[in-house]
């Protein structure tokens, strides 16, 4: 399922320029706009579904886990579903941003705090996989520099990130 979703990122992606353009370009296309909001429902669902079956796999929830959980996927799906033009800095704009960003960030929190409890569960797994995950926020973070704004290549390679971490820290506690 996770490459499943990441085959549809890509083929949703080509429907935008790579470079100049990121997803949310679709949501101010009328006639993408469904395909969008239908991509940012699955895909967030989907990751909920994941994040919490993997805690309950192999690790336990606290309260802030809670906080953070409920946090990343609200602000995911409520910033994606506001109305966002990019020649306009309304207020529902810069919710949108806001939200959206605010979610990525949250996910990529609970990644890091699955990895940290992998310490406990398989320590060579958590060493290998804190040193992978440290470059690809590495890579990130200079791609953002790079190209100054976020575009599809940053956000395809951001789901890629998620998707596969997720996945690897399923198969491992399974």
């Amino acid at each position: 399922m996770y490459i499943l979703l990441f085959i549809i990122t890509i083929l949703l992606s080509l429907k935008t320029s790579w470079t100049y353009n990121n997803f949310t370009y679709l949501s101010y296309q009328n006639d993408l706009r469904i395909y969008y909001l239908l991509w940012v429902s699955c895909i967030s669902i989907f990751l909920l579904y994941k994040v919490v079956k993997i805690y309950r796999q192999f690790t336990y929830f606290t309260k802030s886990d809670w906080i953070l959980i409920t946090t990343s996927f609200i602000t995911m799906l409520v910033g994606s579903f506001l109305p966002y033009h990019p020649d306009s800095e309304d207020l529902f704009s810069s919710l949108h941003i806001i939200l959206s960003m605010l979610g990525a960030i949250t996910i990529l929190l609970i990644i890091f705090i699955l990895i940290n409890r992998l310490m406990n569960f398989d320590f060579s797994l958590y060493q290998k996989m804190t040193s992978l995950y440290r470059s690809q926020l590495l890579i990130l973070g200079m791609l953002i520099v790079m190209f100054g704004n976020i575009n599809s290549i940053i956000e395809l390679y951001f789901t890629a990130i998620v998707l596969y971490n997720l996945a690897k820290i399923e198969k491992s506690t399974t």
